[in-house]
């Protein structure tokens, strides 16, 4: 396995990253190809558990799972091995089901893009940290992937903005450095933020450069901003997002709840508190909608 992918804790990996950046302004966007800062760094995975040390994992429906004894890292753990064994592109089928030459691959944009075999290898990754409920196991790896396909989206889109976020940084350290060397300083304005395009020089450690060039021109695509248009305007519409929870379920804030409370069950009312207001529970509540 690359270093670029090692799964546990290595410092001189870590100490790589930590060095790698560096702020040079000018009036191009080329910058390090690495960052550390703003949540753009590697990611560590706990190491394997032996056996009989795993939390179970018990499905409660098709989207919501518990763990024995609570974990908090189960959504994390996913996240890290999808980026540790992110295939960058695939080759779909041409119009005789044959698979297209490689230098026709396609990036990926979506979990079920993945290959089988890898798709595969990072649930029995997963299986080293956790393990399903005797007789579920077939719930367990149907709601894993469901989890695997919406932690994959979370990263990209995550991905988005922490590039948008370092072409900010980066147009404002120009406009500093030139306001230093000429007394007065330019418009920046036609660095558009939301361009894809101006994305390429902040790729995260996890996608090497020319898959995250690919990615950029992908997101350019004019339909495929449309959609993202509607989808984010879907979300508005329906109030974003109106609950605490993080990436754990409600099943799982309850669980945690139970636990606080000696083991003895919770009201749901508490429970709706806990994970649709700020401050666990006592806060503002998350939006109207919750309200």
């Amino acid at each position: 396995m690359s270093r670029r992918h090692r799964h546990y804790p290595d410092p001189e990996v870590e100490d790589h990253f930590e060095d790698s950046t560096q702020d040079e302004p000018s009036n191009s966007l080329v910058t390090s190809t690495k960052e550390s800062k703003g949540g753009r760094g590697p990611n560590v995975l706990m190491a394997p558990v032996p056996e009989k040390d795993r939390a179970v994992i018990t499905p409660l429906n098709k989207d919501a799972w518990i763990t024995n004894p609570m974990k908090k890292n189960v959504s994390s753990t996913i996240t890290c091995l999808i980026k540790a064994h992110y295939p960058g592109t695939y080759r779909p089928l041409d119009k005789h089901g044959k698979q297209v030459p490689e230098d026709e691959a396609v990036v990926i944009a979506h979990y079920h893009n993945f290959s089988a075999h890898t798709r595969i290898t990072i649930l029995k990754e997963f299986l080293l940290c956790f393990k399903f409920a005797d007789g579920r196991e077939e719930d367990c790896a149907r709601l894993f992937y469901r989890k695997a396909v919406e932690r994959f989206s979370q990263a990209l889109s995550h991905e988005k903005s922490e590039a948008k976020r370092s072409l900010e940084k980066h147009i404002e350290n120009m406009r500093a450095t030139e306001l230093q060397q000429d007394g007065d300083a330019p418009s920046h304005d036609d660095f558009d933020v939301d361009e894809p395009q101006l994305w390429k020089a902040f790729p995260p450690y996890w996608i090497e450069q020319k898959w995250w060039d690919m990615l950029c021109d992908l997101w350019s695509d004019e339909n495929v901003k449309k959609v993202s248009a509607q989808n984010s305007k879907n979300r508005m519409e329906g109030g974003g997002v109106h609950h605490t929870c993080g990436s754990r379920s409600v099943a799982m804030h309850k669980q945690a709840m139970i636990i606080e409370n000696a083991g003895t069950d919770v009201d749901d009312i508490d429970v709706f508190e806990r994970t649709h207001r700020h401050a666990k529970g006592k806060g503002q509540y998350a939006n109207k909608k919750a309200e």
